[in-house]
């Protein structure tokens, strides 16, 4: 077991590390919505709500084949009731749930499981070829960003690196950023063969490690909405502190028109969030959706400069598939 500390809009948050899993304390979350004392009394009223009981129920059925589901609907049943006083040490013992778990002493509190990036490591041969090849408005932006006199290139979701490579040969001083370790170290091979020098670095978005202002241009294509609908907005206030007065950012989102967001045997997040069970790399990946009124709210402290929705078609074996995604670039005034 190993511990460190995040912080997150000036919160210190202990996570600690089991059998290579992380947990981010949600006592010290909870020490920051009210005081010390109070913190466990948060925690219990937090677990009385439907709407965690039931994230919490889709999370063990998903990775806990030991879960006791017929136990969580004993918990369900109380929700509303004054005499309903959960705690997360009786979810754990009597659900047999794995997502928490409450500890006593240095490093104690309550902790929940944090952020799940790609599976990198299954891309391979063939279909990691197709991952290597830049898209096709990144050849757009990096003749605008040129024309712009735009240089420091923030990769966010970085993945194998095909957009990281193709700026870093056009002459801009390139960082990569992504959640799994196995993509920087793939990237970081990539740029060496390419004697190329980029900044590279694992973390979670919701906190990125970097200098307010840094970056004069931001690419995150199919990145940020790997995360609930309170998980986006932390990333996009991110966003907004790294990024440069007058620096741009181009993002892509999933649709609501998309097939994605339409599976309803995909486990529901949030009224924006699906959790992808389709076979792949994002196996259990959350996936946030917009529409257009959403996306306008959500870039609100930013002049937007071009919104639209593009559609991929894709041959399968029952047939053709559409997916929707929003294309956005915005601009911090």
């Amino acid at each position: 077991m190993s511990n460190k500390i995040i912080e997150v809009q000036k919160i210190k948050i202990n996570v600690t590390n089991i059998n290579e899993k992380d947990y981010i304390c949600i006592s010290d979350i909870a020490k920051a919505k009210s005081d010390k004392s109070r913190a466990a009394d948060v925690i219990r009223n937090w677990l009385r709500n439907r709407s965690t009981l039931d994230f919490l129920t889709t999370w063990e059925q998903i990775y806990n084949p030991n879960f006791k589901v017929f136990e969580s609907e004993h918990f369900r049943k109380q929700v509303g009731l004054l005499t309903f006083t959960p705690s997360v040490t009786e979810w754990c013992e009597r659900k047999k749930a794995i997502g928490m778990y409450s500890k006593m002493g240095k490093y104690g509190g309550i902790n929940m499981i944090e952020s799940k990036g790609w599976n990198w490591e299954i891309v391979k041969d063939e279909k990691e070829e197709i991952w290597k090849n830049p898209s096709v408005e990144s050849y757009y932006l990096l003749n605008r960003w040129k024309l712009q006199n735009k240089k420091i290139f923030l990769d966010l979701g970085c993945g194998l690196g095909r957009h990281s490579i193709l700026f870093g040969k056009n002459g801009f001083d390139v960082s990569c950023f992504d959640i799994s370790q196995e993509a920087i170290n793939r990237t970081k091979e990539w740029a060496e063969n390419e004697n190329l020098l980029f900044d590279y670095k694992v973390g979670d978005m919701i906190k990125l490690p970097y200098n307010d202002e840094q970056f004069d241009c931001i690419y995150c294509r199919n990145v940020i909405s790997h995360t609930d609908t309170e998980g986006i907005k932390q990333i996009i206030k991110e966003l907004y502190r790294v990024m440069n007065k007058n620096g741009e950012c181009y993002i892509t989102l999933g649709s609501k028109d998309t097939w994605g967001f339409k599976q309803e045997n995909w486990p529901l997040i949030d009224e924006n969030t699906r959790l992808r069970m389709e076979e792949g790399p994002e196996y259990k990946v959350p996936h946030f959706y917009v529409d257009y009124n959403l996306a306008k709210e959500l870039f609100k402290d930013f002049k937007i400069i071009n919104i639209h929705q593009e559609i991929d078609y894709y041959e399968k074996q029952d047939g053709v598939a559409e997916s929707y995604h929003y294309h956005i670039l915005i601009h911090k005034v």
